[in-house]
């Protein structure tokens, strides 16, 4: 990739904020959901251990304006809890949104991909999903999950025309029962996905990324080969372009082909139609961006 790109997304400014909490009270607020705005309207109740949990967005009670720090962020989640009167509170949610207020989803939505399938292929977030809209043809949203961690990258110019916000990529922490430290709780969990980027964007990992993503390539390669009237390896390329990140990834997929020179025919097919290509540098020059808006946040 242009360092130069990642240099602008830098100079223009990655925003790290808490898109939204989710609370669990001892007993129900006598509010009942339907007087305090930044409360969702459904309140979940766990009959098993006769609790009440509730979503709550910090935004809608800074009077909508988005929080990017720390000191206003926590100011704002006392109240919340506090005017609500829920009892024994303990955060088993939390969502730390990266946003950017720039047209830049496309632009960067390969790069984020990448970052999504290493994390996902690191702590096996197997329900991985990715959409467009149908009419459109727009991209919407890359997504991986499992029940304790998700990761999102989504269009929020177009999901949300008139927010500030034109894209924003989320880190979701669920089911945090543990009540220690419920001060810092949301300060730990930063830490906690700081490691995970971190453990995620090796080599090892950046690799074993890369073969899962040539063995599904080459297995549709296959398929598209028998089911395609003339077909073309370089057309089937531009159709997956979007998920084939290095040299070495292209080169080995030339390899699995039969091609005997895939190095070569790697660089030629590269050289001739400009892909999008990430080294392990350019993703730890991204990640760090994101990281060190994280530490601007909690100051």
């Amino acid at each position: 990739m242009n360092k130069q790109e990642l240099k602008e997304l830098e100079t223009d400014g990655v925003f790290m904020g808490i898109d939204t909490i989710e609370v669990k009270s001892e007993t129900p607020t006598p509010y009942n959901n339907i007087d305090k705005t930044y409360v969702r309207k459904i309140e979940k109740r766990d009959i098993n251990t006769n609790s009440f949990t509730y979503i709550l967005n910090p935004d809608t009670a800074n009077s909508n304006v988005p929080i990017y720090d720390s000191n206003t962020y926590y100011s704002v989640s006392d109240y919340m809890i506090n005017s609500l009167e829920l009892t024994a509170p303990i955060k088993t949610r939390i969502d730390f949104r990266f946003d950017c207020f720039n047209e830049n989803y496309e632009k960067y939505a390969k790069l984020n991909k990448l970052l999504i399938l290493l994390i996902a292929n690191k702590y096996n977030l197997n329900n991985r999903y990715e959409s467009i809209d149908p009419l459109l043809l727009k991209p919407l949203t890359v997504r991986a999950q499992n029940t304790r961690l998700e990761i999102e990258n989504y269009n929020k110019s177009f999901a949300s025309p008139n927010d500030i916000v034109k894209n924003r990529l989320e880190f979701r922490s669920k089911q945090l029962y543990d009540n220690r430290n419920e001060n810092v709780k949301e300060y730990n969990e930063f830490k906690k996905w700081c490691e995970r980027i971190q453990e995620s964007t090796t080599p090892e990992n950046y690799k074993s990324v890369q073969d899962n993503i040539n063995t599904a390539l080459y297995n549709n390669y296959l398929k598209e080969q028998q089911e395609i009237k003339c077909f073309s390896i370089n057309e089937f390329l531009h159709e997956y372009r979007n998920s084939i990140f290095t040299s070495k990834q292209l080169s080995d997929l030339y390899k699995c082909i039969g091609y005997k020179d895939p190095e070569q025919s790697a660089k030629k097919y590269i050289k001739r139609k400009g892909i999008i290509l990430f080294s392990l540098k350019d993703l730890i020059m991204y990640t760090d961006i994101l990281l060190n808006s994280g530490d601007r946040f909690f100051g």
